[in-house]
């Protein structure tokens, strides 16, 4: 069986090509206009805000949405030629791009574009008619093959980026696209944490000053806990607090060696908005052993003190132990709520710093992020959709058979999470063919020289289907130019196989990389004149340029400058198991 999830029912004739009116196109531009005013009033309280205007390509902005185009060709392309390189900027990684004003933008800016592409889109009825027989098709043979997926959510990009309705069986639920699961051992493992931390003693115990010096040690740690209300950690420490004291009482000092037993457990809630503590308990439990007891006396009268001192000191030992306990644990409990705190926040801040934010800029905040605990495990599981696209279709979960889950990470990824995170990562920008799998550049204009770029879809960049232990990938440059010369209309196809050598898991290339035509089904895709050349071009060079086999391993390992940074636990990870099937990629890691 399987599922699929596409917007809500379609009620337009789902044969006709919907075109926009004219009160539509300007509702289009009229929107794009008032997030802009939006955007720049926020701008105005920027002491950068005008050098965020230049980077942004406001003054570009405001010509492609100044005047009324109505449905002249020309100055529509004009204005989707400007506005797509101001969407991909507002999509990089830049403190304050994550603000509503900007979302509103990147919003408007994306309508518009599609209103743009349903005028611009030549034989666009064909083509739609065309892939909503080509979707029935899918449907009713209910096959769902990890190419057959990939088929399928590339017809429903192509539609949605046109505003064009979708079959009306094309309605239904859907699966997450991304889990995973951690062992609460290699939790443990990977938080444990060792203190030593040295204090000074100033309490009074039974009306006796006491003065010295103490020194904390015990272990920190994580763990999940099994909850039915979301996933919840309790965070612990067990430890010892050793002190070696000096009790002043008048004339008798009493030397004493205390070990207080401390346990503390802060219980923490994760979910898709971070973390956050919900309650702090510790215990403290203390022991003393007197060592000495010395007098300002001497002689006879320095014996008889010492002895009433003595027996004084064992009649309120239990009292003593009380009362140091108490203590020991309101000191302790302030401590442990400081520490957790001070955790809790920085880990919530690298939360949203590395991963929400980061998302979040670029409009792709999953559309279902959930957390779960269990005795053993730390599950997460989402529905990561494209940027203001509906979930991509996903395969039922693949159930892979990779070796022990109790001690590391398991990963189950399908090939839609893939594509979606492409386009919210790499939609609009550029690459040398020469680099690449290296970082992508930020700007569009990139000058080619005798390299080879490649200028990604803005919308679908990458189409992704895994199957059969192979990876492979159809790269979708919106343009390519080298020397001088440019094309549009390829597709880049590499494939990749998962295969062990050894202990160590790669990816070798399996077919030669080639340049194909971009799909069409209203009329046999084909390369012309231009295409033809430049794949002469092309294909020798990735060829040449792509590495035979990949090593599959974890950025923190081989060199990285953050290893020395990483817990133990996580330095040991090592790539156990790799299965690909049915549109789904499995990642054992122990």
């Amino acid at each position: 069986m399987l599922l699929i999830c596409v917007p809500g029912q379609v009620t337009a004739d789902q044969d006709a090509w919907i075109t926009p009116s004219d009160e539509e196109m300007n509702a289009g531009r009229e929107g794009v206009r008032n997030a802009m005013i939006s955007a720049d009033t926020s701008l105005d309280r920027w002491s950068s805000g005008n050098g965020w205007r230049s980077y942004l390509l406001w003054i570009d902005l405001a010509k492609a949405v100044d005047s009324d185009a109505g449905f002249d060709v020309v100055e529509l392309a004009e204005s989707r030629n400007r506005l797509l390189p101001i969407f991909t900027r507002l999509a990089d990684n830049h403190s304050g791009l994550e603000r509503t004003e900007f979302q509103d933008l990147r919003v408007a800016i994306r309508k518009h574009v599609q209103q743009i592409n349903a005028v611009l889109m030549r034989r666009g009825p064909q083509e739609a008619e065309a892939r909503r027989k080509r979707m029935e098709e899918l449907v009713s043979v209910n096959r769902w093959t990890a190419a057959a997926q990939s088929e399928y959510n590339a017809h429903v990009r192509w539609l949605d980026d046109h505003l064009q309705p979708l079959p009306i069986n094309a309605a239904s639920a859907n699966w997450d696209n991304f889990t995973a699961s951690v062992s609460s051992n290699f939790i443990r493992d990977a938080t444990r944490t060792s203190v030593t931390d040295p204090t000074d003693v100033f309490e009074c115990i039974v009306g006796t000053r006491v003065i010295g010096t103490g020194t904390t040690s015990g272990t920190g740690w994580l763990e999940p806990v099994a909850s039915n209300g979301g996933a919840r950690l309790a965070a612990r420490f067990s430890g010892v607090l050793n002190s070696d004291t000096v009790g002043y009482n008048g004339p008798v000092r009493i030397y004493s060696d205390g070990i207080t037993q401390l346990n503390g457990v802060a219980m923490l809630a994760l979910d898709s908005n971070g973390l956050r503590r919900l309650s702090t308990d510790v215990d403290a439990a203390a022991d003393s052993q007197t060592k000495a007891i010395s007098t300002n006396f001497k002689g006879f009268l320095d014996r008889v003190v010492r002895k009433v001192a003595s027996r004084k000191a064992a009649e309120s030992k239990s009292q003593a132990n009380r009362e140091s306990s108490f203590k020991a644990r309101q000191s302790f409990l302030k401590r442990f709520e400081n520490e957790t705190h001070q955790q809790v926040s920085d880990g919530n801040a690298s939360f949203h710093n590395q991963l929400r934010l980061p998302l979040l800029r670029r409009d792709l905040i999953p559309g279902s992020w959930i957390w779960v605990s269990e005795r053993y495990t730390l599950n997460t599981r989402m529905r990561f959709d494209g940027r203001n696209r509906p979930s991509s279709l996903v395969g039922v979960p693949q159930h892979f058979n990779n070796g022990d889950h109790s001690s590391g990470i398991q990963v189950l990824i399908h090939q839609s999470f893939v594509d979606n995170v492409a386009e919210g990562y790499f939609g609009g920008r550029s690459q040398k063919l020469s680099q690449v799998g290296q970082a992508i550049d930020d700007k569009s204009d990139s000058q080619a020289g005798d390299d080879v770029v490649v200028i990604l879809d803005d919308f679908q960049p990458l189409r992704s289907v895994f199957d059969n232990d192979t990876l492979t990938f159809h790269l979708l440059p919106k343009q390519i130019v080298t020397a001088g010369r440019e094309t549009g209309g390829l597709v880049i196809k590499v494939s990749y196989r998962v295969q062990r050598d050894g202990n160590v898991w790669q990816l070798r290339r399996s077919a030669a990389p080639t340049v194909e035509p971009l799909p069409s089904f209203s009329r046999k895709p084909r390369l012309d004149a231009s295409g033809s050349a430049m794949r002469v071009v092309i294909e020798p060079r990735l060829e040449a340029d792509l590495p035979e086999t990949l090593p599959l391993t974890l950025p923190w390992l081989d060199g990285s400058e953050a290893y020395d940074s990483v817990p133990k636990a996580v330095r040991e990870l090592r790539i156990a198991d790799v299965q690909v099937f049915g549109g789904w990629l499995s990642l054992s890691l122990q």
